[in-house]
C-alpha cells in the first residue's frame, strides 16, 4: 500500500491501494480495484467509483458519493450519496448528511 504523510495539491485519482495521513487540497476520486484508506483530511469532495473502496477515518470537508464500497468512522462535513454498492457507518462517524 502507498502511502503520504504529507500535504497534496490539487485533485488526485486513486489508481492503487493509498492512504493518506496528511492532507489534500483538492477532490479524490478512486478508481475501480483501488482502496483509499483516510487518516487524513480531504478539502473538498471524494468519489468512489463502482468497484473502488475507502475507509474514512479522518475527515472529509465537502460531499462523497459512494459507487463502490465505504466504511465511515470519521466525519463527513458535507452530504453523503450512495448511488451504488454498500455504505457502513460505525458509532463513531459523524455525518451532516445523508441522501
Amino acid at each position: 500500500m502507498k502511502m503520504e504523510n504529507g500535504k497534496i495539491v490539487g485533485d488526485i485519482q486513486i489508481a492503487e491501494d493509498f492512504q493518506l495521513n496528511g492532507t489534500v487540497t483538492g477532490s479524490v476520486t478512486v478508481s475501480p480495484n483501488a482502496h483509499f484508506q483516510l487518516q487524513g483530511m480531504v478539502l473538498k469532495n471524494l468519489v468512489i467509483e463502482a468497484g473502488g473502496s475507502a475507509e474514512i477515518n479522518g475527515t472529509v470537508q465537502g460531499y462523497v458519493t459512494n459507487s463502490g464500497s465505504l466504511v465511515v468512522r470519521g466525519v463527513i462535513k458535507g452530504l453523503l450519496s450512495t448511488l451504488s454498492g454498500t455504505t457502513e457507518t460505525t458509532a463513531s462517524a459523524r455525518i451532516s448528511s445523508q441522501a
